[in-house]
């Protein structure tokens, strides 16, 4: 090794070195040269802790470790999370290097969300819905997540799926207004006085149903001041959005 090239190592190693420290992604130019290190020497710093080991960067365990280490998510996030985790297990191969799998990979594999097998498809006695553009989005902003954290361990340079289509959008075809004379017939033909409160909540009270309206209890209600403190559970990681407040409107009282 040269002395230029010692030079080189050396302020990599140092910049490694301090992102280690700070909790911060490197320099991309150390994590250009790190993806392009010969096998030796990357296991020499693997051995340091400064580095995770190409050798354990398998798809199938580095997705497993990931989504066991995050503690701080919720079990119904990790649900949906081991959805997205086999699916690519089932596209790009469970022990796939983390670093080789391409833009292109992660394209294919977008392409082949909700696709069915003609082997499933004889199996299954009713035939399998295709999967809206919403849930393939929702699919692949995970995937972005998933990789994105590969990016901060420094198993790969950058994120294959960074270029992917990700944002849910809005899909007015699910929109639907329900008018009063609706709502009316709707809450006739209810069952009981349960039934009756929950359609109420969403209806009138605009509560997301079944995680806010099942949520509510009495001290939420203030009679006086005709409103309600409804906590939010799909909103509650942003600050300041925990919970909100809703009128009792005149028709949903009378449920109450």
């Amino acid at each position: 090794m040269t002395w230029n090239s010692a030079l080189v190592v050396l302020l990599h190693i140092e910049e490694l070195v301090n992102s280690k420290i700070a909790g911060t992604t490197p320099e991309r130019q150390t994590s250009e040269w790190l993806a392009k290190l010969d096998d030796s020497l990357h296991k020499r710093l693997a051995a340091t802790g400064l580095i995770v080991g190409r050798a354990r960067a398998r798809l199938g365990e580095y997705l497993a470790a990931y989504i066991a280490e995050r503690t701080d998510v919720k079990q119904s996030t990790k649900r949906k999370w081991k959805q997205t985790h086999k699916s690519l297990l089932v596209s790009l191969g469970e022990k796939t290097p983390v670093r080789q799998i391409t833009p292109g990979d992660a394209e294919q594999w977008r392409r082949s969300l909700g696709t069915v097998t003609p082997a499933e498809l004889k199996a299954r006695k009713k035939p399998k819905r295709s999967m809206c553009e919403n849930t393939r989005r929702n699919y692949t902003s995970i995937a972005k997540v998933f990789f994105n954290a590969a990016v901060k361990k420094r198993l790969i340079e950058s994120n294959p799926f960074q270029g992917l289509a990700a944002t849910v959008m809005v899909n007015p075809t699910k929109q639907r207004e329900i008018t009063r004379d609706q709502a009316a017939r709707i809450l006739e033909a209810c069952p009981d006085t349960q039934w009756r409160l929950l359609f109420a909540l969403a209806r009138f009270g605009g509560l997301r149903c079944p995680s806010e309206t099942l949520a509510l209890t009495w001290e939420n209600v203030d009679w006086e001041r005709s409103r309600m403190r409804v906590g939010s559970s799909k909103t509650e990681h942003h600050v300041g959005k925990d919970s909100r407040v809703v009128p009792i409107f005149p028709e949903l009282r009378p449920h109450l």
